[in-house]
């Protein structure tokens, strides 16, 4: 990787930490549009910081700099840059990198990025990015739309795709989700009632890099969840992948488990494309196939924070205390496969959608009748979104506490399968899971093996 620590044109050099002559007079004060302006020079910030190899933006985490690997995006619920690594899953904004890569405190990364020293005087230095950032699409809720997309499916048929999982016909009726049977009648009678504009407008109609139409919603993707408002009104979706298309979604995940981890003679760990291609090279037929990435889910384009109120609103919202009058206990979970899974359990549950998404103010006013336990999944992952997910709860007032006992790399969907696998159920999920996950039942922690020991 061939990285340049002056990667855009300079009209002149600054002293220190990028502080400029003035690092040593008063400091200015940040005031909250300071900060707003700061945040939106994310293509500065990557300039300054020395983070573009080849013409390729470099992670500030962990420094990869393959070509698509970082994205940087504009967020549509606040409008503010921001990027994200698909390697290490990190995100983050202008300030970040400037505090993380270049040392900066707070004040000198958000002076230094609307153009000025710590005493307020302007900088003599000026950057010129050499990327740019585009401006995100921004879906308009279109209620009507998706309340017809969602009745069009069929709710036995996606009744019958979560009971692999073992997840109650209950609860899949409760949460709203559906199984769109034929998706291209869905599509052209869309496009009758509704016409292409506002299918556009909406997100359920997007138009992909060879410039053609693309449906959120097709024979691969034809499983519907659903964002529901308190009155039971789709406001969002994201659509899950057929069987068939799991199995490629599956097979991605296991060829990537195979080739990760991998380190070069100097201690480096490598792509895992990378590190198949060098063996693949060598040996074709014991590294076997790429498995490429496929997606595990497709969500309307530009969903907002109108969209992502998350899931499982109408249940809670009819919820109500305790007979000795306590609040509800409502589990947090990541994704909705999970609220069924949690729901089926028989616990009480709202799911957000993924770990950088948080509850919109208006959904914490519902969450604050209860008592909130942040779940999230078993990972490192989720233990960042239970920090973030507390933090914002206790700004909303919302009463939390978190459960920091989840098993590792386990979801509320694995645990259920995990306690009809260890029933010795027949199931193909069953059989596939016990075989992956080899257990003692004299020592194992899940229910269904404590009970059998009691």
């Amino acid at each position: 990787m061939s990285t340049t620590n002056q990667p855009g044109r300079r009209t002149s050099a600054t002293t220190g930490n990028g502080r400029g002559e003035g690092a040593n007079r008063p400091t200015v004060r940040i005031t909250d549009e300071d900060k707003l302006a700061a945040k939106h020079q994310l293509a500065q910030a990557f300039s300054i910081a020395g983070l573009i190899a080849d013409g390729n933006v470099v992670c500030p985490r962990c420094g990869t700099s393959k070509k698509g690997k970082v994205q940087l995006k504009t967020s549509a619920e606040s409008g503010i840059p921001y990027w994200k690594c698909h390697k290490c899953s990190e995100r983050g904004d202008a300030i970040g990198i400037l505090i993380d890569v270049k040392g900066y405190d707070f004040a000198d990364a958000v002076n230094v990025l609307v153009g000025r020293d710590s005493s307020g005087k302007a900088l003599r230095t000026v950057y010129r990015p050499e990327i740019e950032i585009a401006p995100s699409f921004s879906a308009v809720v279109d209620v009507e739309v998706y309340n017809f997309v969602r009745d069009a499916g069929s709710l036995e048929m996606a009744q019958r795709y979560y009971q692999r999982w073992h997840i109650s016909a209950e609860a899949v009726a409760e949460a709203g989700s559906r199984y769109i049977a034929d998706a291209v009648a869905l599509q052209t009678d869309l496009l009758k009632k509704f016409g292409r504009e506002r299918l556009l407008a909406c997100g359920v109609l997007t138009i992909d890099k060879n410039g053609k139409d693309f449906f959120l919603f097709n024979d691969d993707y034809p499983v519907i969840e659903v964002h529901a408002s308190p009155a039971g009104h789709v406001v969002g979706m994201q659509f899950r992948p057929s069987p068939k298309r799991m199995l490629k979604v599956k097979a991605h995940k296991e060829w990537k488990r195979r080739w990760s981890g991998i380190v070069d003679t100097d201690g480096n760990e490598i792509e895992p494309g990378d590190a198949w291609l060098a063996a693949y090279t060598q040996d074709a037929d014991s590294a076997g196939p790429k498995a490429p990435y496929v997606t595990p889910f497709l969500s309307l384009k530009g969903a907002g924070i109108d969209s992502l109120v998350g899931c499982g609103l109408p249940r809670l919202a009819q919820l109500t205390a305790s007979e000795d009058g306590r609040p509800a206990k409502v589990y947090v979970v990541e994704g909705f496969k999970d609220l069924l899974a949690a729901r089926t359990i028989g616990a009480e549950a709202y799911a957000i959608p993924g770990t950088g998404v948080m509850p919109p103010p208006k959904v914490c006013k519902i969450l604050s009748r209860h008592q909130m336990v942040v779940t999230l999944d078993g990972d490192e992952a989720g233990a960042k979104g239970r920090t973030a997910v507390m933090g914002w709860f206790a700004s909303q007032g919302v009463s939390s506490v978190e459960k920091t006992d989840m098993r590792t790399g386990m979801d509320i969907a694995d645990i259920l399968v995990e306690r009809h696998a260890h029933t010795g159920c027949t199931c193909e999920t069953c059989v596939e899971w016990r075989a992956n996950h080899p257990f003692d039942p004299t020592t194992c922690v899940c229910s269904t093996c404590r009970a059998a020991r009691n």
